[in-house]
């Protein structure tokens, strides 16, 4: 059984490197507007599809902890995937503010609380 999932891994993975390199060839490498390298979403595949041909042709173990950014790929080939994302990441700076302000009144009602129980 395990074998079998080896074999389809490597099938999968041999699949994307033939999406990545037929993307590349139609849209050229670094050099020009449209270029493969100039979208920061290509950028992402391309790091996500070379991390997942390493970690299926080789026999590290270690290497197995890179799997859990194949997911990634989603986000690369669907925009409503991409905006979600986006969503999320941009929304971090705010998501920030409100945990250190609740958290500065808790501990604001923790040290009144711990002083009216002392006093």
């Amino acid at each position: 059984w395990n074998e079998r999932i080896t074999k389809i891994e490597m099938v999968f993975a041999a699949l994307s490197l033939l999406i990545l390199f037929m993307e590349i060839i139609a849209r050229g490498f670094i050099y020009g507007n449209d270029k493969y390298l100039r979208d920061t979403w290509s950028v992402l595949d391309f790091s996500v599809v070379l991390i997942a041909s390493v970690t299926s042709f080789a026999e590290h173990k270690f290497l197995m902890v890179f799997r859990a950014f194949r997911p990634l790929q989603l986000v690369t080939k669907y925009k409503p995937v991409r905006i979600v994302l986006t969503s999320v990441v941009r929304s971090f700076p705010s998501i920030a503010f409100v945990f250190f302000y609740r958290s500065n009144v808790v501990v604001s009602f923790c040290y009144y609380g711990s002083s009216i129980i002392c006093w």
